[in-house]
């Protein structure tokens, strides 16, 4: 069995947006999206942008 995927949507209490998808329109605020990467990146991630 494989091991699932770590996956977010927000980082430091704040929804992730994806601003490069076709149907988000240049210059707007993206669309919400899941992304993935591994927990201890992740954790990397929440600390430097609750450090921001």
């Amino acid at each position: 069995m494989s091991k699932p995927e770590n996956t977010f949507q927000e980082l430091a209490g704040v929804p992730v947006h994806y601003d490069r998808a076709p149907s988000a329109g240049y210059g707007t605020r993206g669309i919400p999206y899941t992304f993935h990467c591994t927990e201890p990146f992740e954790a990397t991630l929440h600390a430097a942008f609750e450090a921001l």
